[in-house]
């Protein structure tokens, strides 16, 4: 089916019946909306290891000034779609504001005041062997744009942390020992608590 004709694009919905024989139509009153597809720009990182699922921040245009930010949320199907190979791998996503979670704070405001999304966030799959390949975002679960080059690293594995011991009252610098690290790309953030 093409409703290229739609012209109120991104504000109003209308029904969809479809007819098999000799134009008797279905009373379904399924409900569809076109929008004006959003513009990914860019993505907050491209490369993960194979057995981390990190976030991933694309930042969007998504013509608030056209599309109607209630219908889109209430319609809308974000997904991102990782090629790596002959492999496929789909993982959800959602719209989001920056910095992060600000738009929730703001749900009680008038549409006028609301801080509205700029960015899909979606996660990075969990992989089977390392690659290069692209991540495509949809807004419908169907249609893809993006096209964004994505690489998965080999794995990221911790073996042994020297010194294991040093002083209470001064910083001590560590040597992580361990595979999986990109020499001059990988940002090592470390987390210590009770054991």
């Amino acid at each position: 089916m093409n409703f290229a004709n739609y012209t109120n694009i991104g504000q109003n919905g209308f029904t969809v019946e479809a007819s098999v024989y000799n134009n008797e139509f279905t009373n379904n009153n399924i409900m569809v909306w076109y929008i004006y597809d959003p513009l990914f720009k860019s993505i907050s990182r491209n490369s993960t290891p194979i057995n981390l699922s990190l976030p991933i921040l694309v930042q969007t245009d998504f013509f608030w000034g056209t599309n109607d930010f209630t219908q889109f949320a209430k319609h809308s199907n974000f997904t991102c779609r990782f090629n790596v190979g002959n492999e496929t791998y789909v993982t959800a996503a959602r719209m989001e504001t920056m910095p992060l979670g600000s738009r929730y704070e703001n749900d009680e405001v008038s549409s006028e005041k609301r801080i509205l999304p700029t960015h899909v966030l979606c996660a990075s799959p969990r992989v089977k062997t390392p690659g290069s390949g692209t991540v495509d975002i949809s807004i419908n679960g169907f249609d893809y744009s993006g096209n964004f080059k994505y690489t998965f690293s080999p794995p990221v594995d911790v073996y042994r942390i020297q010194p294991e011991s040093g002083p209470e009252t001064e910083k001590t610098r560590v040597k992580l020992i361990g595979t999986g690290f990109l020499e001059n790309k990988d940002t090592i953030i470390q987390k210590t608590g009770v054991l």
